[in-house]
């Protein structure tokens, strides 16, 4: 009769009624709090909650500070990732600008005229009486701006004209330190605007002389109708402009993306915020032809390999102090290195004369096989259905010696195969016969499977990929695994950049396969 357990944290999970599953299925769901366990005293308790409210205070602070040198570092290496991004931009803006201008563009034509001006002597008015005078000069220089922009100029214009508009733009300008002015008149009609030039010399005078005092002027030239517009548009400009406009609004927004999305740079950023160790830093490897990169390849670099000794040699004393032997392998998110991690873990320990286990245990996945080079016709889905006295010998693997169990395609059913007690049972009998046992795991955030495989093991190892996640990100992470009570053995930091060189390609792989799974399985 099967036993059914709600919690908090995995919801209901369905178990066969054996004492032994039974009671693993308790101690992984029954959790009130996070990070507090059911025999704890009240005051581990109070202690626990002010731990926890000091951390989240410690990540609210860090999320806010901003650090200019990574920032700056975040913006060239987003310009050197997406530098499409600025360059679609500009050409999108600069095809925008040149459609605007040529859409908008509006041809003007302008009739002009030049004059000298004349400054009477004596009131009587006679030709004779007009003469240049350069302080004249000056004032007409200072005035004849506001002489066109008045009230009386302009009414007495339309007077003239017969019309209640003026369809076009007036202009006067004067030659400095000479009695010489340029009238203008610029309209979108060209016979306009010679009509209106010519009702503006009739007037302009009799007005200036209320300013002024008696003027005359005498014509240079006439005024002509003009035969094209004054307004050529200048597209190249045009495009230049919008260019520049939509590569700035890309930098911009790159900028605006390194400022919002703080990442992880460095481990040494997990101390303020969380107690666990670094057991080990993982290079960003420079050639892309490592897409599967193995300490058992020939031509792998020697700096790859010497990290995953270290890293061995540090899990292997962190499961000593324990006396553990199953590590499960996770991560926060997806393409953070964790699949690549186990595998070299466990390869490194067989290479030690250890007998170790690798464990697919992303059944909703399901393609280590093909990396390791297993067949994978034996997974944990086959561990839960078999009778018994069935049970197979483990696949051994001939190049890297270690045992392998994992499918060749997604299963069904998720939950259920986790949470079986043959499961338990089998990971138990396991123990007897190795030494060693490494589950790989799906991210933390995707999944609950990794919470429940934690469950199982002696140590979790949380992978860390350099700039890849936030603070906050690996905080949720960590609060999940507080609720399974398993150790946390400490992180690996993946992907760190070269001293020379802080731009490596890193490591991870991909889920691209997750959501058809993930759609087809829904069973959490």
């Amino acid at each position: 009769m099967p036993l059914t357990i709600s919690s908090r944290f995995f919801g209901k999970i369905m178990c066969e009624s054996k004492v032994s599953c039974s009671m693993q299925c308790i101690h992984l769901g029954l959790v009130a709090e996070v990070g507090i366990g059911i025999t704890d005293t009240v005051e581990e308790r109070a202690g626990k909650r002010n731990w926890r409210q000091n951390m989240s205070e410690k990540i609210e602070r860090s999320e806010h500070e901003i650090d200019l040198l990574f920032l700056i570092e975040s913006l060239v290496k987003l310009l050197w990732r997406h530098w499409w991004c600025p360059v679609v931009l500009a050409l999108v803006f600069g095809a925008f600008n040149y459609g605007y201008t040529y859409k908008t563009y509006v041809p003007m034509y302008c009739s002009k005229v030049s004059a000298t001006v004349m400054v009477a002597t004596n009131p009587r008015g006679d030709s004779y009486g007009f003469y240049y005078d350069s302080s004249a000069a000056n004032q007409l220089a200072n005035t004849f701006p506001y002489i066109l922009s008045s009230p009386i100029l302009l009414d007495e214009l339309k007077a003239e004209l017969g019309s209640e508009v003026i369809q076009g733009n007036l202009a006067v300008s004067l030659v400095e330190g000479s009695n010489m002015l340029t009238m203008s008149v610029t309209s979108p009609n060209p016979v306009e605007a010679e009509r209106i030039l010519q009702a503006l010399l009739r007037v302009y005078p009799n007005v200036a002389r209320v300013v002024i005092g008696d003027i005359e002027f005498h014509l240079i030239d006439t005024p002509a109708v003009p035969n094209e517009p004054c307004n050529f548009p200048n597209y190249p400009k045009a495009v230049v402009q919008g260019a520049v406009l939509g590569a700035v609004v890309g930098v911009a927004v790159l900028f605006l993306v390194a400022l919002l999305h703080k990442r992880i740079h460095s481990p040494d950023e997990l101390k303020p915020v969380s107690n666990i160790v670094c057991l080990g830093k993982i290079s960003a490897l420079r050639k892309r032809k490592w897409r599967h990169p193995s300490i058992l390849e020939e031509e792998m670099s020697l700096g790859f390999v010497d990290e995953i000794d270290s890293l061995t040699l540090s899990v292997r004393r962190e499961l000593d102090e324990i006396q553990g032997k199953v590590v499960v392998v996770t991560s926060t998110v997806a393409t953070e290195g964790k699949s690549m991690v186990a595998e070299n873990l466990a390869y490194a320990l067989a290479k030690q004369g250890k007998r170790v286990t690798l464990i697919d245990g992303d059944l909703r996945k399901q393609d280590m096989w093909t990396k390791v080079g297993g067949s994978g016709k034996y997974g944990l889905m086959d561990v839960v259905l078999e009778q018994e006295g069935q049970q197979r010998t483990l696949e051994v693997c001939e190049k890297s010696g270690i045992s392998f169990v994992g499918g060749n395609a997604p299963v069904p059913a998720v939950a259920e195969i986790l949470n079986s007690g043959k499961l338990s049972e089998w990971l138990e009998t396991l123990r007897g016969t190795m030494d060693y046992i490494i589950i790989d795991s799906p991210p933390m955030q995707l999944f609950e499977d990794a919470a429940v495989l934690s469950g199982y093991a002696d140590g979790v190892l949380y992978v860390v990929r350099h700039d890849w996640i936030r603070r906050n990100q690996i905080m949720e992470t960590l609060d999940q695994l507080a609720e399974v009570h398993t150790k946390i053995l400490g992180f690996v930091y993946n992907g760190q950049p070269h001293s020379h060189s802080r731009y490596g390609y890193g490591y991870g792989y991909g889920y691209g396969k997750y959501g058809y799974s993930y759609g087809r399985y829904g069973n959490r």
